[in-house]
C-alpha cells in the first residue's frame, strides 16, 4: 500500500512537472511569436508580422493586444474591414485599450458617424484629457461639424503636447488648406515630417498638396523620399512612376519602375507592373522580353506565367498563351497554380470552341476539388450552351452557395432556370440579383428581357424605362425597348427610338439596318432603303441589310434593280 502511494506521488509530480513544463513552453512560444509580431510591424514587413501575430492568437485567442497589432496590419495593408473587425476584438477583450478604441473612433469618423466617433473620444478623455489619438479625433468631428475654430484648436493642442503626432499635422494641414492656405498648410506638413520623419502620410500629404496647386515637381520629390523611407513599399514606387508619367517623364517613369526590381527583385509584382508600364507605352514586345527573363530567373514565380499568359491572350496569341498555361499545369499539377491554369486554358478552349478539350479540363480540375467555383462556372456555361439547362441549374446553384451576392452567377442562374423552362425561378433569381445592386443598368435589362419572354410586356417596359431613365443613351436599353416596340407591331414608336439609337451610334450597322426595318414596315420605301444602303456602308457584305434592300427592291415591283445590287455587293 504505502509502495502504491509513492507511485501515485511521483507520478503526479511527474504530471504537475509536465503540466508546468507546457505552460512555461507556451507562454515562451507566445512571447516570441509576439515580440517578432512587434519588430516586423516595426520594420513594416506586414506578411512577417501577420504570420507572427497568427501563431500568438493560436496559442491564444484571447490576446488583445494581437488582435490590436493585426488590426493595424490590416490597416496598413488596405484591409480596412478586417482591421475594423480586429480593433473591435481588442476592446471586445480589452475595454481599457485606448488605442483600439481610438482606431475604432477612425473609423466611424471616415463613415460620417460622428455621434460614435465623439463618443469613442470623450470616453477615451475622460479618463486621459491629453491622449493624442483622442484629441486628434475629436478634431476631426469638430472638423466634420464645420467648427473649423475648435477644431484647429484642437489639432494645435495636440502639437503643442505631443509634437510625433503625425495625424495632427495631417487635421491642421487639411483645415488650412480648406480656407485657401496652402503655403501654411505646407508648412505644418513640413513641420511634422521634420517631428516624425518616419511618417510616411505627411509626406503623403505633402504629395496631395503639391498635386492640388499643380507642383508635380513638389509631389516628385515626396515620393522620391517615400521609396527611400520604404523601398518595401511597391505602391510608392508605382506612385512615383506614374507622377513622373503624367509630367510626360516616360523614361524617368520606366527607370523608377526598374529600381523597384533592384529594391526587392524577390518581389514577383514589380516585374508585372514594368510589364503594363511598357504595354501602355505601346511596347507590348519589350513587355514580353521583360516578362521571359523574369520567367527564366524565377521559374517558379506562376504570377509571372499567369502575367505573361494575359499579355498573350491580350495580343491574340492564343497558342503561345495556352504553352504558359501547360508550362504551369506541368509546374503545379494538382496545386492551386495548376487549377487555376487548367481553367483558363479550358476558357479558352470553350471559346475557341474545342469543347471537349475544355470539358476535359474542366472535370480534372473538379477531380481536384469539387468546389472549385471557376471550374463549375464554366460547365454551367457549357452546359447552357449545349441546352441542358438542368445540369447548368445545378451547377449555378453551387457556386451561388459560395457566391450568394455574385450578379455574374445569379444572371447565369437566370438564364439557365429559362433554359429549363423555369420562368417563374428565372424572374425570382434576376429579381434578387436587381435588389441586390438597384442602380446596375445592365442587370435590370437582363430582368426587362425575362420578363418578356415570360409575357410581362408592360413590366419589361417599365425596367427599360427606368434604365433609360438614368442613361439615355444606353445601346442596350434603346435596342431592347425598340425589340419590344416592334414584336409589338408599334412601328412608329419602334422608328423613334431606332432613329435615336442611329443617332447616338452612327457607325452601328445593325441600328441602321433595323431602323431600316421599321420604315419599311411603315411603307416609307425610299427612307428605309437609305437606311439599308447606310447600314452596308458601314458592314460591306452583310447579309442582313442586303437581303433588306434586295426585298424592298422586289416590293417596288422592281426586280432587276434587286438582282443588280445584290451583283454588285458580290462583286465588292
Amino acid at each position: 500500500m504505502a509502495k502504491r502511494r509513492s507511485i501515485l506521488a511521483i507520478t503526479s509530480v511527474m504530471v504537475l512537472a509536465i503540466n508546468l513544463s507546457g505552460c512555461g513552453g507556451k507562454e515562451e512560444r507566445l512571447g516570441v511569436h509576439m515580440q517578432k509580431g512587434r519588430e516586423y510591424l516595426e520594420q513594416k514587413n506586414f506578411e512577417k508580422a501577420r504570420v507572427e501575430l497568427k501563431n500568438v492568437l493560436q496559442i491564444d485567442p484571447r490576446h488583445a493586444e494581437a488582435y490590436l497589432l493585426a488590426g493595424q496590419v490590416d490597416e496598413r495593408q488596405g484591409n480596412m474591414q478586417k482591421a475594423f473587425v480586429n480593433y473591435q476584438k481588442t476592446v471586445e477583450l480589452d475595454p481599457n485599450n485606448w488605442t483600439a478604441k481610438a482606431n475604432i473612433g477612425r473609423f466611424y469618423l471616415f463613415a460620417g458617424d460622428l455621434a460614435n466617433a465623439e463618443k469613442n473620444a470623450r470616453d477615451i478623455l475622460a479618463v486621459h484629457p491629453s491622449d493624442p489619438a483622442a484629441l486628434t479625433l475629436l478634431g476631426g468631428v469638430q472638423a466634420q461639424k464645420r467648427d473649423v475654430a475648435a477644431a484647429t484648436d484642437t489639432a494645435k493642442q495636440v502639437i503643442a503636447k505631443s509634437p510625433a503626432h503625425a495625424e495632427a499635422y495631417g487635421l491642421l494641414a487639411g483645415l488650412l488648406s480648406g480656407q485657401g492656405k496652402g503655403d501654411e498648410a505646407a508648412a505644418v506638413l513640413e513641420q511634422g515630417v521634420a517631428a516624425a520623419p518616419g511618417k510616411a502620410e505627411l509626406r503623403l500629404a505633402l504629395a496631395s498638396l503639391a498635386m492640388s496647386r499643380n507642383s508635380p515637381d513638389d509631389a516628385i520629390k515626396q515620393y522620391r523620399d517615400l521609396v527611400a523611407l520604404e523601398p518595401a513599399n511597391r505602391d510608392y514606387w508605382v506612385g512615383l512612376a506614374r507622377l513622373q508619367a503624367a509630367n510626360n517623364d516616360m523614361p524617368g517613369a520606366e527607370k523608377t519602375l526598374r529600381e523597384a526590381i533592384q529594391a526587392e527583385p524577390g518581389d514577383d509584382v514589380r516585374y508585372m507592373q514594368l510589364a503594363d508600364f511598357l504595354v501602355a507605352s505601346g511596347r507590348a514586345e519589350q513587355a514580353e522580353k521583360e516578362l521571359l527573363t523574369a520567367v527564366e530567373a524565377t521559374p517558379e514565380a506562376h504570377r509571372l506565367r499567369f502575367s505573361l499568359a494575359g499579355l498573350y491572350m491580350a495580343q491574340g496569341k492564343a497558342d503561345e498563351a495556352a504553352q504558359v498555361y501547360d508550362a504551369i499545369v506541368k509546374r503545379d499539377k494538382a496545386g492551386p497554380d495548376g487549377l487555376r491554369a487548367r481553367n483558363q486554358l479550358a476558357t479558352m478552349r470553350f471559346a475557341q470552341d474545342k469543347h471537349e478539350e475544355a470539358g476535359r479540363l474542366v472535370a480534372e480540375v473538379l477531380k481536384e476539388n469539387p468546389r472549385d467555383n471557376d471550374a463549375l462556372l464554366l460547365r454551367a456555361r457549357m452546359a447552357l450552351a449545349a441546352g441542358d439547362g438542368l445540369a447548368a441549374v445545378a451547377d449555378f446553384r453551387s457556386v451561388l452557395k459560395d457566391q450568394p451576392t455574385s450578379t455574374p452567377v445569379l444572371v447565369g442562374l437566370t438564364r439557365a432556370h429559362l433554359a429549363n423552362d423555369e420562368p417563374e425561378m428565372a424572374v425570382e433569381t434576376i429579381g434578387k440579383a436587381v435588389s441586390l445592386n438597384p442602380r446596375d443598368n445592365a442587370t435590370r435589362l437582363v430582368l426587362a428581357e425575362v420578363k418578356a419572354k415570360t409575357g410581362d410586356r408592360k413590366g419589361a417596359m417599365e425596367e427599360v424605362a427606368a434604365v433609360l431613365k438614368t442613361d439615355p443613351r444606353s445601346y442596350q436599353g434603346l435596342s431592347l425597348k425598340a425589340g419590344f416596340e416592334s414584336a409589338a407591331k408599334d412601328w412608329r414608336a419602334a422608328e423613334r427610338t431606332l432613329v435615336a439609337l442611329a443617332d447616338y451610334y452612327p457607325t452601328d450597322a445593325q441600328a441602321n439596318y433595323r431602323l431600316g426595318t421599321a420604315k419599311q414596315a411603315l411603307r416609307k420605301l425610299d427612307a428605309a432603303a437609305a437606311s439599308y444602303e447606310l447600314a452596308l456602308s458601314l458592314r460591306p457584305g452583310a447579309i442582313e441589310p442586303l437581303t433588306g434592300v434586295a426585298n424592298l427592291r422586289v416590293a417596288q415591283a422592281q426586280p432587276e434593280r434587286a438582282i443588280q445590287r445584290v451583283n454588285q455587293e458580290l462583286v465588292r
